[in-house]
């Protein structure tokens, strides 16, 4: 009879473990758009030939600088 238990428990947890992972399939059905379009886009590849000015310190900590103080 402890065996029985033992088996009715795995099948327990094994169900669960079956209707979480139906749930997470069924949660990720959704429809993702792009974070931008990229259509009639082109995009050439470049190269870093020389760095006029950096915002750094000589301290080396990094200056933030707010282009657009506003939230849109």
């Amino acid at each position: 009879m402890n065996w029985l238990k033992k088996g009715r428990r795995q099948f327990i947890i094994f169900g669960i473990t079956i209707l979480f992972a139906a749930f997470l399939i069924q949660l990720n059905q959704v429809e993702r758009e792009g974070l931008y379009e990229t259509e009639g886009k082109t995009f050439e590849k470049a190269k870093v030939v020389e760095i006029k000015k950096d915002n750094t310190t000589e301290s080396e900590i990094r200056l933030e600088i707010n282009w657009f103080p506003f939230d849109y």
